[in-house]
C-alpha cells in the first residue's frame, strides 16, 4: 500500500493547494467585501480619533484646571505675603510711632523749667530726707555733752557719714522731685492741650453742624421756591386752560348759535316752501277740476251733435 500525503492549507483546512496559494479569505475577512472592511476600518479609525482627541481635551483641560488653581493659590500666596507685609509695615510704624511719643514725651518733659523753691519744698518733705535730718540733728545736740556713753560717742563719730548720707538722700530726692514735677507740668500740659483740641473739635463740629443746617435751610428754601415756582406755572397753565377752554366754549356757543339761527331759517324757508306747495296743489287741482269740466262739457257736446246728425261716434269712427 503506498502512502500518499494529503496537502492541507494550514488557513481554511482545506485540502489541495498550500497556505501560500489559498485564495478562501473568509477565514479572516468573515465573508466580508473589501469596501465593507474599508467602511469599518475608517469607522474604526475614526473612533480611535475620537477617543484620541477626547483624551487629549480632558488632558488640556485638566492642564487648565491645574493652571487655574496654581494661579488662584499663587494669588492668594501673594495677597498673604501684601497683607503680611502691610501688617509688618503698620507694627513696625506704630513702634515707631509708639517711640518717637515716647521720645517727644521725654524731651517734653527734659524741656520743661521747674520752680527750685517747689523743689526744695517737695525735698524738704521727703520721708527719707526728714529721718536723716533728723538723725543728724540728734548727733548735733549730743556734740556739746559730756560724759557721753560708748553708744553716744559711736553716734557721734558718724556725724560725717549721715551728713553725706542726708547730702546724697536730698540729691536723689531733688531729682526725684524735678522728674515728677516735670511728669506733673507735661501732665497738665497734655491735659490743656487735650483740652484744647477737644475743644477746637467741638469747635469744628459745631461749626460743621452749623454749615450743615444752613446748607440744609438753603436746600429747604431752594425746594420752596422751586415749588412756588412749579406752583405758579401750573397756575398759570391752567390759568391759560382754562381762559383757553372758555374761548372755545364762546366759539361753540357763537357757533350753536349760528347753526340755531341758519336752522330756524331753514325751518321757516321750509314751511313756506310746504305752503307754496300746498298752495300750487290746490291750484293745481282746481285747473284739473276745470280741465275735467271743460273734457265733460266737450264730450257732451259731441255727443250731442252725432246724435243729431243720425249717426253715432262708433259709425263714424268705423267708416
Amino acid at each position: 500500500m503506498a502512502n500518499t500525503t494529503e496537502i492541507v492549507c494550514t488557513r481554511c483546512s482545506r485540502s489541495g493547494h498550500y497556505a501560500r496559494d489559498c485564495t478562501f479569505l473568509s477565514f479572516f475577512t468573515s465573508g466580508q467585501s473589501a469596501a465593507d472592511r474599508k467602511v469599518k476600518a475608517a469607522k474604526k479609525n475614526a473612533e480611535l480619533a475620537a477617543r484620541k482627541a477626547e483624551k487629549e481635551a480632558e488632558k488640556e483641560r485638566s492642564a487648565a484646571e491645574w493652571k487655574a488653581e496654581t494661579e488662584k493659590w499663587a494669588k492668594k500666596e501673594a495677597e498673604w505675603a501684601a497683607r503680611q507685609a502691610e501688617k509688618n509695615s503698620k507694627a513696625a510704624k506704630r513702634e515707631l510711632d509708639v517711640q518717637s511719643t515716647a521720645d517727644s514725651e521725654a524731651s517734653t518733659i527734659a524741656s520743661i523749667t521747674v520752680d527750685e523753691k517747689e523743689i526744695e519744698k517737695m525735698v524738704d518733705k521727703d520721708q527719707k530726707v526728714q529721718r536723716l535730718v533728723k538723725k543728724l540733728r540728734d548727733i548735733e545736740k549730743l556734740e556739746g555733752c559730756s560724759g557721753l556713753d560708748k553708744l553716744q560717742i559711736a553716734k557721734l563719730a558718724r556725724k560725717e557719714e549721715v551728713a553725706l548720707q542726708l547730702d546724697t538722700e536730698r540729691g536723689l530726692a531733688k531729682v526725684r522731685a524735678k522728674n515728677e514735677l516735670r511728669q506733673r507740668r507735661a501732665k497738665e500740659a497734655a491735659e490743656r492741650k487735650k483740652k484744647a483740641k477737644e475743644e477746637a473739635e467741638a469747635e469744628a463740629k459745631k461749626k460743621a453742624e452749623e454749615e450743615q443746617e444752613q446748607a440744609r435751610k438753603a436746600a429747604e428754601e431752594k425746594k420752596r421756591e422751586l415749588e412756588e415756582a412749579a406752583r405758579q406755572k401750573a397756575k398759570a397753565e391752567t390759568e391759560a386752560r382754562a381762559e383757553e377752554a372758555a374761548k372755545k366754549l364762546k366759539q361753540k356757543k357763537a357757533e350753536a348759535e349760528a347753526l340755531a339761527k341758519a336752522t330756524e331759517q331753514k325751518e321757516k324757508e321750509v314751511a313756506e316752501a310746504e305752503e307754496a306747495h300746498k298752495e300750487a296743489l290746490k291750484n293745481l287741482t282746481a285747473v284739473q277740476d276745470a280741465v275735467n269740466l271743460a273734457t265733460a262739457a266737450t264730450t257732451n257736446a259731441t255727443q250731442t251733435g252725432c246724435s243729431e246728425g243720425g249717426h253715432t261716434c262708433g259709425d263714424q269712427a268705423s267708416s
